[in-house]
Formats: C-alpha cells, structure tokens, sequence
C-alpha cells in the first residue's frame, strides 16, 4: 500500500487483464480474461488511479506452456475504482449498484445456496473452471513443476517487449 500522507482514503479498483495465448504465430482475439479486485489507500483520487495502473502493470508476464507457446499475462486497464467512503464496512472491499428485474423473485436462479457455497465440490468445480482456463496443463496433471521455479518474462508496458523480471 502506498505510504504518506495521513488523510489517506480507501479505494477498491477492478483490474482487467487478459491472457494471450501465442500459436503457430497467431493469437485469437477471443482471449480469458481475469477481472482483479485490489485494495489500497491512497491521499486522491488522482494518485488512486496511478497506484492501480502501476499495480496492473506489476502483475503482467509471459511464460510458455507445455506446448511451448508463448502466453502473455497483459493488463488492459482500470475498469473502475471507488472511493469506500463511509457507506463501505471496514471489511468491504468492492460494491456495486445496478437494477436487475425481480431478483427477490428470481433468487433461487441468482443465489446458490448456502449448502451448494460451502461443499468441497462446489469450490473445486470454482477452481477447476479458472485453471481449466488458464493452465489447462495443470489439470491433466503434467505440470511441469521446472517450469513454474522459473523466472516469468515480463512484458515492459511502453513497448510490449519481454524483459526479464
């Protein structure tokens, strides 16, 4: 978390990125995409968007699958950031405000329920949608733990190039 200024306020960003699988030299434009909630504080608005933005960046990387193509982890930007002001408990991190039509009618559809959210099986079929979409090598079981002690390639945010990082 940014340090300075004692009049700090707290800020929820969602983050974009999206993940770009390289094969035989074409990438599909049909990407997984990840949508990360980050908290922080920061002393304005101004220096809570920077702060998101540089926390965006921080997080791109390549790597190579078991394929040998080349994935880049690619941050797309801020979708939105919000000031959790007073309406916000201490332990919330994000809130959103939208209309839906009868969801107190539709609830059974909108709301697992509290038996489904806590069985092992539903948090494993959770996790297994994700890796099945991002490391898709992972779940055939021949990950290759060498791979993952390496260190990622990064990609520079100004001109797309890998560095080492």
């Amino acid at each position: 978390m940014p340090k300075g200024n004692k009049a700090r306020k707290r800020y929820a960003a969602k983050l974009l990125f999206q993940y770009k699988a390289v094969v035989n030299s074409k990438a599909s434009i049909r990407r997984v995409c990840e949508e990360r909630i980050i908290l922080f504080k920061a002393a304005s608005d101004r220096k809570a968007l920077s702060y998101a933005k540089n926390k965006g960046h921080q997080a791109e990387n390549t790597y190579r699958n078991l394929q040998g193509d080349r994935v880049a982890f690619e941050f797309v930007g801020v979708r939105d950031i919000i000031q959790l002001g007073f309406e916000c408990n201490p332990d919330e991190v994000w809130y959103d405000i939208k209309e839906m039509v009868s969801p107190m009618a539709r609830r059974a559809q909108l709301i697992p329920s509290d038996q489904r959210l806590l069985t092992p099986e539903y948090r494993e079929q959770r996790r297994n949608h994700f890796l099945r979409l991002i490391a898709p090598d992972f779940l055939a079981g021949v990950w290759n733990d060498e791979a993952t002690k390496a260190k990622p390639n990064k990609l520079h945010p100004a001109d797309g190039k890998k560095r080492r990082g």
